[in-house]
């Protein structure tokens, strides 16, 4: 009897120990799953606080509650602050929201500097952030701003400077996190956007190899075209002497944009654009045609352009 009893103890321990890890089990799994699913631990290194893209409007709101407001139906913010690492900047934060799925698709840091140098401290600053879980990024130039790019598995990460021909303007440095599948296209290895890659193409009468056809249908599939290759032309070379031309003829404004954006990059009339800096800058040569066409556009045909190339001199020429 003594040992029945004993042996039925037993069991009634074992069964209660077992119930007891269970529930052990069961509580760390449900931790767990709220530690990942709602406070982003153990999420990839490519999402911002561990908010993927599958995050909802009322959860960034539950998690980001305190100093974040509305400031519409798609834009979620907090209220501005001022980092400590940096001086004289204030900074913000901005989370963007698919309008039918109410799902994230971008966030935006936004840090407002007082100079250049201090500009230049937070970009550097924010590359190095990431770099540290992500590798290096990839340094690339637009119209008016320089920036470095990640493209993750389902984020493409920009920290964003000004690059303004007024250094005064030069205060401005944006970090984007955004849904890879929000991506706009982008062309060659300087991922150049769709409008300075036709202009490259129309204005500059540049090639590019493959033949980019418009008609083709690809770009509804895709965004990478990142293959494609531009190459200049006789023609790119006329057009190139042509905006020399009129970047330093004697009648021309005295500081129109173009001749700013020319200058602050060591352009003048003894050195002139060349087809070389064309090539190497093309988001810059485009606003610089841009800026030279916006009244007068006399390059706006080849036949225009071989007219008007026959009228500079050997020496205006030769120059490109």
């Amino acid at each position: 009897m003594i040992h029945c009893s004993w042996m039925g103890r037993t069991k009634e321990m074992k069964y209660k120990k077992k119930t007891m890890w269970g529930f052990i089990v069961v509580v760390l799994a449900v931790c767990l799953f709220f530690l990942i699913d709602w406070f982003g631990v153990f999420k990839a290194a490519e999402f911002y606080k561990g908010l993927d893209w599958n995050t909802t409007k009322w959860k960034v709101e539950w998690r980001l509650k305190k100093d974040h407001y509305w400031h519409n139906e798609k834009r979620y913010t907090s209220t501005v602050y001022y980092p400590k690492e940096y001086r004289d900047t204030w900074a913000q934060e901005d989370f963007y929201f698919d309008e039918k799925s109410e799902r994230l698709k971008k966030i935006r840091l936004f840090y407002a500097t007082t100079d250049s140098d201090t500009m230049s401290q937070v970009y550097e600053s924010q590359k190095k952030r990431i770099s540290k879980k992500l590798g290096k990024g990839s340094e690339y130039e637009g119209d008016n701003f320089q920036y470095t790019e990640w493209r993750e598995e389902k984020t493409v990460i920009r920290v964003i400077k000004n690059d303004y021909e007024n250094d005064d303007a030069n205060d401005i440095v944006q970090v984007i996190y955004l849904n890879k599948d929000y991506s706009e296209p982008f062309f060659t290895k300087m991922h150049l956007d769709e409008n300075t890659f036709k202009v490259m193409l129309n204005k500059f009468f540049c090639d590019s190899s493959p033949v980019f056809d418009e008609r083709s249908g690809d770009m509804d599939i895709g965004y990478d075209f990142s293959q494609y290759k531009l190459v200049s032309t006789k023609e790119t070379s006329k057009v190139v002497a042509l905006l020399n031309k009129k970047l330093f003829a004697s009648n021309s404004d005295v500081e129109s944009r173009a001749k700013r954006i020319v200058l602050s990059k060591g352009i003048t009339e003894d050195h002139p654009l060349t087809v070389d800096w064309v090539m190497k800058h093309p988001a810059k040569s485009v606003a610089i045609l841009t800026e030279l066409t916006r009244e007068d556009d006399f390059l706006k045909s080849r036949s225009d352009v071989d007219k008007a190339y026959e009228r500079l001199t050997d020496e205006e020429k030769r120059k490109t």
